[in-house]
């Protein structure tokens, strides 16, 4: 059923995008062995290169086309190459954005190589040579109706390939893409046996893990780690309906340099939400009346009741110790409940809304997947006269949440959603990088939000560039470790509210912050006419990282029911 919705999710997307003391500069890449002297900033002549020419398409280094797949429905355990669009190649100059220039229009991309002077190696890793940079992206099996990356993001995998191609620095080298297919169902066994047959193939990184289906139950955790051990380099959690798997800073570190997200880690997520209960909620009454039977009293403060994930015998479930340590440090009330998360349902859930009624819950956390989190608990509460406050995570695909419940979500129930947003703020479909990156080779693309790849796709070759040409697992993290990304100097503000780049040591994660938001079922985006209701950003923005948010944030106007202010802008 889930995959059907999440499908559904995305087709959705397609037509209603979303709207809209400090270290030492970090050097820019290890461009030679015998570079005497870091570069910590664009050279001169680039930052002039890139002025001279002004905004406009990229260009790329010299290499052979890639060689073309046939279309064709392929078994588990199999692996094709993913066409590449042609680039039009001139003498190893970048056209760079910005002052200081980074290296494309997109806030989060590394700062400008606009072209580059010096020996070029041959294979410095595995999947590495002198010509190219191996990478695969695991998929779902191929169906007959698709539902899968292979199939309905050929065209976007097709065109970021080309794209990052072109307008990033690779010395002398492309990135070659491998669709793989993997084994089902999700058991360990199975994701051991991907990692292996993946190895085989010879990659320098892999993008995410199962394609066009979210692993409700964050058990992906575990190819991730086989991946480390097989000392394979993997970007993970960058899924639409997937949001994040169960991984950890800590974790991430202890399989370094070779795992990294584009998302925050899930301590990152729950001391969070933390940090919204303590500074915001706790002590205070409910914005909206839980109870709506004349007969029950309303209640006078907040009550928390935190729904987790639980999957029997598995070595990767949630922790959701960051969260309730947070709550202890400000005396919040709260219960907690696990539930056994499937591909088809959550089982437990409907105990766990009763048992949260019961004990007097005023307002609740449940980490689950976007559909889930609506049918198995939003739903069942609904069904009992239940009416609680409801807290969203990015925790599986929270940053599709909102579109989920915006446009399928039961009204009194979405109404008191509000909760984090990981992603940058929404723009305009054809405002976002990852569309306008499709459109350069294909006018005519109209087609989804494929950000999850295009992400994957930015990480990977902010490391590779700032990396230079001896390109290995330990000098990526050293290059994206020291890289001062020139957007961060207006992260988090006016006008484009984007998230901060966060990589550092302990840190192997692309986004280091969260915005908020909520929906108000009485105003409408601007791009969305067919839906009632409207996502709304909080103070238009604004974004705090673990452990930074002490103040109150003004999620709603004065009076409960009053709304969301401002909505969106």
């Amino acid at each position: 059923m889930y995959g059907a919705l999440s499908t559904a999710l995305v087709m959705v997307l397609a037509t209603v995008a979303l709207t809209t003391s400090a270290p030492p500069p970090p050097a820019i890449a290890e461009f030679a062995p015998e570079a005497v002297q870091q570069i910590r900033n664009a050279p001169p002549e680039q930052a002039q290169v890139a002025a001279d020419r002004g905004r406009g398409g990229g260009t790329a280094l010299g290499g052979s086309p890639e060689p073309t797949a046939a279309s064709s429905v392929s078994p588990p355990g199999s692996a094709s190459v993913a066409p590449v669009l042609p680039v039009t190649r001139v003498a190893r100059a970048h056209t760079c954005v910005g002052s200081p220039p980074r290296q494309t229009e997109d806030l989060q991309s590394p700062p400008c190589v606009a072209f580059y002077k010096g020996k070029l190696l041959g294979a410095t890793t595995r999947g590495v040579t002198a010509n190219e940079i191996r990478v695969v992206i695991p998929c779902d099996p191929p169906t007959e109706n698709g539902g899968n990356c292979a199939q309905d993001a050929s065209l976007d995998i097709k065109a970021f390939t080309a794209f990052f191609n072109e307008r990033f620095e690779l010395y002398g080298r492309k990135l070659k893409v491998i669709r793989y297919n993997i084994h089902k169902p999700l058991t360990v066994t199975n994701m051991i046996a991907d990692a292996q047959a993946i190895e085989a193939l010879k990659p320098f990184a892999v993008l995410d893990y199962l394609g066009g289906t979210a692993d409700v139950t964050g058990t992906s955790a575990v190819f991730f780690r086989e991946l480390a051990r097989r000392k394979i380099l993997s970007i993970q959690g960058l899924q639409l309906e997937a949001g994040t798997t169960n991984v950890t800073q800590a974790e991430l570190q202890a399989q370094a340099p070779y795992a990294w997200t584009y998302q925050p880690t899930t301590d990152m997520i729950l001391t969070t939400i933390g940090d919204l209960v303590c500074s915001n909620l706790v002590g205070r009454p409910p914005w909206f009346d839980v109870e709506q039977v004349p007969a029950k009293p309303e209640p006078k403060v907040r009550k928390f009741g935190i729904a987790f994930p639980r999957v029997p015998s598995s070595s990767a479930n949630l922790d959701i110790g960051p969260l309730t340590r947070r709550l202890d440090t400000c005396k919040a009330p709260y219960v907690t409940a696990a539930y056994e998360p499937t591909e088809h349902e959550s089982r437990g859930s409907n105990a766990i809304v009763s048992k949260f009624h019961t004990d007097g819950v005023t307002t609740v956390v449940p980490l689950a997947a976007p559909f889930p989190f609506m049918s198995n608990f939003q739903q069942p509460a609904s069904q009992e006269a239940y009416f609680p406050e409801w807290i969203t995570s990015n925790i599986y695909g929270s940053d599709a949440q909102f579109v989920a419940l915006n446009l399928f979500g039961n009204p009194d129930e979405k109404m008191r959603t509000f909760g984090l947003r990981s992603d940058n703020k929404p723009r305009l479909q054809a405002l976002t990088y990852n569309y306008q990156a499709v459109k350069e080779y294909d006018s005519n693309y109209t087609c989804c939000d494929r950000r999850g790849f295009y992400q994957g796709f930015l990480l990977l070759a902010s490391g590779i560039q700032m990396a230079g040409p001896d390109l290995t697992p330990q000098s990526f993290e050293r290059a994206l470790f020291r890289t001062s990304f020139p957007g961060n100097a207006t992260a988090g503000a006016a006008p484009d509210w984007q998230s901060r780049v966060a990589f550092g040591p302990g840190d192997h994660t692309m986004q280091g912050d969260f915005g908020f938001q909520s929906i108000n079922q009485n105003e409408q985006n601007n791009d969305q006419a067919a839906f009632s209701g409207a996502y709304c950003n909080v103070e238009r923005g604004v974004r705090f990282g673990p452990g930074e948010l002490n103040r109150p944030l003004r999620f709603f106007k004065a009076g409960a029911g009053a709304g969301p202010d401002p909505c969106y802008g």
